[in-house]
């Protein structure tokens, strides 16, 4: 856990990596199970159309500025509403379309920018169909 010692600060990590599976809660998200990749979440049966959200925990070590990046495969656009502590980050994110939904097509997207204090942060992706086939998520520390 983070530390509130001021008088020995922390130093951000370079780099803070999520599984997409490895979500804190969820609404209708199925982990792996069909030909898209072990580790990648998508809709769940009965795969219908139908919201989905996933939302993930995230720890500081130190007030930080960080690139956000999603690895994700869509055949069709499927933008999604992205939330960093309950503010809308970038609204129609995760729009680009990488050729198919199998593991073969997973990309890396730039997001945008979060930044926060030392401590506990929420980053959450939603939509109200089903979302991007996603395998992984990446804070990269900004330089300053």
């Amino acid at each position: 856990m983070p530390t509130t010692d001021t008088t020995h600060p922390q130093t951000p990590q370079l780099l803070i990596e999520r599984k997409a599976r490895d979500f804190d809660s969820s609404q209708h998200i199925e982990i792996g199970n069909l030909p898209y990749g072990a580790d990648v979440i998508h809709n769940a049966p009965p795969y219908a159309f139908g919201p989905n959200m996933v939302a993930y925990k995230i720890i500081f070590d130190a007030a930080a500025s960080y690139d956000l990046w999603i690895e994700y495969a869509a055949k069709v656009s499927r933008s999604c509403e992205i939330r960093w502590n309950n503010s809308l980050l970038e609204d129609a994110s995760m729009r680009a379309v990488t050729g198919g939904w199998e593991e073969s097509f997973q990309k890396w997207h730039k997001i945008g920018t979060v930044t926060g204090g030392q401590g506990i942060h929420e980053l959450q992706i939603d939509r109200a169909e089903p979302f991007p086939h996603i395998r992984a998520i990446k804070l990269q520390l900004k330089e300053r």
